[in-house]
């Protein structure tokens, strides 16, 4: 049963667009700020920094929610799943691997393994943490 769960952040991987628009930038304007005398030094400085101030931009854009989603297994031990959408408290599921799936009400034998009926959340931890949802029998 879905006892609790947290929203953390996960940050995302930049892809070094972030880094290559601010390092243009920074440049640009760091040869201008320099003067006439120091344009190259500026412009190196300007381009160092609009880099990394370009690369932790794109990495704010790409940050996303995610859920670690505690469950009380039938023993009472408590296991962690992390996915991209909220759970229901108080719902009735079974944990297999990183995925959780809805238990039927009725049937509590099956908790902590593969799931007989109901739906299917499969969770992802790796690339951009995407979950997927899939009724049974899909």
């Amino acid at each position: 049963m879905v006892d609790s769960y947290d929203s953390v952040q996960v940050a995302g991987s930049p892809n070094g667009v972030g880094a290559v628009a601010g390092g243009v930038g920074g440049a640009v304007l760091g040869s201008q700020i320099a003067g006439r005398h120091n344009k190259t030094l500026g412009g190196v400085i300007g381009a160092i920094g609009g880099g990394l101030l370009g690369n932790e931009i794109e990495k704010h854009q790409r940050t996303t929610t995610m859920y670690d989603v505690h469950v009380r297994m039938n023993d009472g031990s408590m296991r962690t799943v992390r996915q991209a959408t909220p759970p229901q408290v108080g719902s009735h599921v079974s944990v297999d691997g990183n995925a959780l799936h809805s238990a039927p009400q009725n049937s509590s034998s099956n908790y902590g393994g593969s799931s007989q009926g109901g739906s299917s959340f499969q969770s992802s931890q790796g690339g951009n943490g995407s979950a997927t949802f899939s009724p049974s029998g899909s």
